[in-house]
């Protein structure tokens, strides 16, 4: 699933983890709830799942919106319950 987003950088396009993505950021140990691999996280997700062009635009963006970008990656890569129901 794909999803557009608006940023102070303009539009940026995300999509979910592929399964064999998914399965790299857990060998590296990137899905873990550690604090110290936020930042390294969010930068191997939205490197993996944006564009070339898109992934230029993350560095003019605030931090909060960078990480907006990554928790609406991880929402379409592990939707909640209450948005599986809809």
């Amino acid at each position: 699933m794909k999803k557009k987003i608006k940023t102070s950088a303009g539009e940026i396009q995300i999509r979910g983890l592929l399964y064999r993505e998914f399965k790299i950021l857990q060998k590296e140990g990137l899905l873990a709830d550690d604090p110290q691999k936020t930042f390294e996280a969010t930068e191997k997700v939205l490197k993996m799942v944006l564009s070339e062009n898109d992934y230029e635009k993350i560095d003019s963006l605030p931090v909060q919106e960078v990480m907006s970008l990554f928790a609406e990656v991880m929402e379409l890569s592990f939707p909640s319950e209450n948005k599986k129901k809809k």
